[in-house]
Order: C-alpha cells, then structure tokens, then sequence
C-alpha cells in the first residue's frame, strides 16, 4: 500500500473541471454560494476554512484529504508494513468511537474519525487481497464495517432529515454501509476479479466526475424541468447527460493532467520520505584521528 495507490491522491483534475463549469454558469438559487469560494474548494480544505462547498457532494473532500495527509505521513516515515496497516486499522476506528462517545468533538473533526472505519476496511481488504486470508484480517474487517454501519447509520438518518425532511431508520443506511463492504470484497476476493473487458476501465473513469458534477446540477434541472416532462424521462435523460459529461472530464481533463500529478506526486512524496529518513537518522561516531601517524614501510 505505498506508492501503487498514489494515484488516488489526485482527485484535483475533475473538481477544478466541475468548480469551473459551475463558476461559468451558475444556475441562480445558488444557496449562498460565491465566486470567492472556488478556490479553497479547489484545496480540499474549505470545510476546514469554513467555506461553503461549492456542490454538496464536496463536503467528501476535506474527509478524504485528511486520510491522504495521514497516509502521506506514513510514508515519509515508512511505516507502510503489513503491521503498521493493520494497527493503523485498529486504532484510528476505535479512536473514532472514543471520541464520539466522549463527545470530543473538535477532535474528532480533524481526524475524520467517523469515517475511519470506511477506509480501514478498505485497507484490510486490501491487505487479504495480496497477501491473503486470516482470521485477523477478517475479523478486522468485519469490526470495521460494523463501526462503520453504525457511523453510517447516524449520518444517514440526519442527512435524510435535513435534505428531504423524512425520519428513516437508521438500519436502512446501515445495511447499504454492510452491502458496500460486501460488494468489494465480492468484486476484488472472488473469480469476479479475474473479468476484463475495456468497457470496464472507461466506466470506471467515469465515476469520480460524475460523483463531483451529479447534485448540484442535476436538482436544478429537475426543478427547471418537472412540471414539463416526464419524471421518468427527465430522470433517464439526466442521467444520460450526466454520463456524457463525466466522459468529457475524464477524457479531455483526467487523461491528460492525471498522469503528470501522479509523477508529481510520487516524487513529492519520495522526497519526502528522504528528507524524514535523513532527519530520523543518527550522526555518524566521529572517531578522532590518532596523533601517532605511521608510516607505510612501519606499519609492515
């Protein structure tokens, strides 16, 4: 797990193509949301700035760079062992239930703690996947999702309340947490692994931007939209549209830009890890020269 993922570290190229479509045409009704706001989301930080995200999916930004600092951190330091993953998955969860029981919450923001059970089941899947089964692997995973689920849980039913005004049950978000947990391990432990096709790898391109450019516009085109089409051919055609334009951020902005940010990226981090090995690492004895010089003819 060091530098093969790297690439996940990029996810800057979609969110600068959907930020600047919607500063170009910004549709109105647009909640308090200004100009001046594009650039800290384009940082990742702007929840932690106090900034208005400017789509409502982007609030998963200021989470996932918290994870990305951490696991860059780790790096430097080369704790990226087998072990170190694994205590890594035990203690960030847990220290994420602590918190949220002591209601330490300042805290618990900046550690994404009710979201370290997410990632930790990642990474222990990941862990199983090359290196294979064990009884600590799996139990790991499932303490996980069931922090998880439950974290989930809380989230979902107080976002459900907010965004529609429905009290659903809890149990509902959490079983989608379990089956996501589930679904990847179906898709990366068993034969299913093993399905190739091209098609794969160009939906699989397409599911970070469609993920950043789908709320925002796609609420106001209902808006615009429902008193004059079908609800079911307004939804199929959103949809549509949306793929298509997930397509051109991936095609014209992802495949050119990524690859150079990931370069740039695994030199960072290299460097980095160079800098932390050198300023971790002990002074050299110096072994003072003796007065007493002798020479070639004396010493044989």
């Amino acid at each position: 797990m060091g530098l093969d993922g790297v690439y996940t570290l990029n996810p800057e190229e979609p969110v600068i193509a959907a930020a600047v479509i919607s500063l170009r045409i910004w549709p109105t009704g647009n909640e308090g949301r200004s100009a001046s706001d594009i650039l800290p989301n384009l940082t990742m930080m702007q929840a932690g700035f106090g900034v208005t995200d400017m789509d409502g999916v982007y609030w998963t930004l200021w989470v996932e760079l918290r994870f990305y600092i951490l696991l860059a951190v780790l790096l430097a330091f080369g704790l990226v062992k087998n072990r170190h993953i694994l205590w890594l998955a035990g203690i960030w969860p847990a220290l994420g239930l602590y918190l949220h029981f002591t209601n330490l919450d300042s805290l618990q923001e900046w550690i994404a703690g009710e979201y370290a059970a997410l990632f930790a089941a990642g990474m222990v899947l990941y862990l199983i996947y090359q290196n294979g089964h064990s009884a600590l692997r799996w139990a790991m995973v499932a303490g996980n999702t069931a922090i998880a689920a439950y974290f989930t849980g809380i989230k979902g039913r107080k976002d459900a309340d907010f965004l529609s005004g429905l009290d659903i049950p809890a149990w509902h978000f959490q079983l989608l947490a379990v089956l996501c947990v589930v679904l990847l391990a179906v898709c990366t432990l068993t034969p299913l692994k093993n399905v190739q096709g091209k098609w794969l790898a160009v939906a699989g391109s397409l599911t970070y931007p469609l993920y950043l450019i789908h709320q925002l516009w796609g609420w106001w085109l209902i808006n615009q939209l429902h008193d004059v089409v079908n609800k079911y051919v307004l939804l199929a055609g959103l949809m549509v549209l949306m793929l298509f334009v997930a397509y051109l951020v991936a095609r014209y902005v992802e495949q050119p830009f990524g690859l150079p940010l990931r370069n740039a990226t695994i030199n960072g981090l290299t460097m980095a890890r160079s800098w932390a090995k050198k300023a971790l690492a002990k002074p050299e004895l110096a072994i003072p020269e003796s007065k007493y010089q002798q020479s070639w003819h004396q010493i044989r």
